[in-house]
């Protein structure tokens, strides 16, 4: 393996994490960057109009239905953080969680407040994604999350995993936040925090979130691989 590393000339990294496990067996290349993948420009191109001067109370998940990417935590969450209180939580994707988060949510009596739409085509993501205020998915060993950049795109305030793919996309309170992978007290201080934001904290975290995404379209992304190559 030492032969294999030394014989190539540029390493390319998919997360930060990776890069630090990677480099703290094996040491630092004279050559590398950060793999990113990119989102399509018309995230970009149409205009979201956003009102933030409302409660928070809209959420969306979009992943696959695994435990890795813990859903049953943001249901538990979002239930102990609003109790009684109007919320909604739009759950995209199918798997092997299904048919528990759905008997959890009746357990939860919060049937009213959570929407399972299985898998929908991506262009039809927009809609959603425009109607909700933040996008929540904190997975573990998530490398690195296209949603994520498709729902900064489109003004979602987004909360992710820290120590995950989004570390050094995503700078904690400023266009986003990072909570602890499946941690579901971290994630119930984290929802508490956004609802105290003021209305222009909340319009800054969502055109930062904006602003950063336009450095990940797929153009972007292929022009940074071919510089960093040549």
């Amino acid at each position: 393996m030492v032969f294999l590393y030394q014989s190539i000339d540029i390493w390319g990294y998919r997360s930060l994490q990776i890069r630090k496990e990677f480099e703290s067996i094996y040491g630092i290349p004279q050559h590398s960057f950060r793999c990113f993948s990119g989102i399509p420009e018309y995230y970009l191109t149409t205009a979201t109009q956003r009102e933030w001067n409302k409660k928070i109370n809209n959420f969306i998940f979009v992943g696959l239905l695994i435990k890795r990417k813990y859903p049953d935590c943001i249901i538990k969450a979002l239930h102990n953080v609003y109790q009684k209180q109007n919320y909604h939580l739009d759950i995209i994707g199918n798997g092997e969680m299904e048919n528990d988060l759905k008997k959890l949510t009746i357990k939860l009596n919060s049937t009213d407040n959570v929407s399972f739409h299985g898998r929908i085509p991506r262009e039809n993501i927009i809609d959603k994604l425009d109607k909700a205020d933040v996008f929540i998915m904190i997975s573990k060993n998530e490398v690195f999350g296209l949603v994520y950049i498709e729902a900064m795109a489109r003004g979602c305030i987004v909360v992710a995993s820290q120590d995950e793919g989004m570390e050094g996309i995503i700078e904690h309170g400023k266009n986003g936040f990072l909570c602890k992978a499946g941690d579901q007290n971290n994630l119930e201080d984290i929802i508490q925090t956004i609802n105290q934001l003021s209305t222009s904290e909340k319009q800054q975290i969502s055109l930062n979130a904006q602003k950063t995404a336009i450095n990940f379209t797929d153009i972007n992304a292929a022009k940074s691989y071919i510089e960093n190559i040549i």
